[in-house]
């Protein structure tokens, strides 16, 4: 629709406004000391995917800073055109089996909903999930094949019995 690669449009509209200057399709030389060697399920180095064409369904890398960031973005949205682009993903479009909101999984911990994305490929894995009204962002980013859920969800259990 805007006529930019994926990579460049995703960079101006969110992560520049967010200030997530470590979020990118690409990783750059200046980019590439910022993150880790991944391992595939063997434990053996692999390099990371390239999505290509497929770019949106999961060829973003991003390093811990700036995950923690767009959380906060999804916490406490501002009013701004970004920020009520951000709200209008957090509404529910699906709740028969499952809670499916525009750009979210809704889990529930404890007898807490919380918003929840994850991806994995190759050599990485990575978990978000967050509660407004608590006030709670777990992000759990991992370097390895294996899922990163069930941490995810653990800490979020150990966070609500406090």
């Amino acid at each position: 629709i805007s006529g930019e690669p994926f990579e460049q449009m995703v960079r101006e509209i969110i992560c520049k406004p967010l200030g997530m200057f470590s979020t990118n399709q690409n990783i750059n030389p200046l980019l590439a000391p910022r993150f880790v060697q991944v391992y595939n399920e063997g434990g053996q180095p692999t390099e990371p995917w390239d999505f290509d064409v497929l770019a949106p369904c999961g060829a973003l890398r991003s390093t811990l800073n700036d995950m923690l960031l767009y959380a906060k973005a999804n916490l406490h949205p501002g009013t701004d055109e970004l920020s009520k682009a951000i709200e209008l993903t957090h509404k529910g479009t699906f709740t028969k089996d499952v809670k499916i909101s525009l750009a979210w999984h809704i889990i529930t911990v404890n007898g807490v909903e919380y918003y929840f994305h994850n991806g994995g490929t190759n050599g990485s894995s990575s978990f978000l999930a967050f509660n407004a009204e608590k006030n709670i962002a777990v992000v759990v980013l991992s370097n390895a094949v294996e899922s990163t859920d069930a941490l995810g969800t653990g800490i979020l259990r150990k966070l609500v019995e406090q």
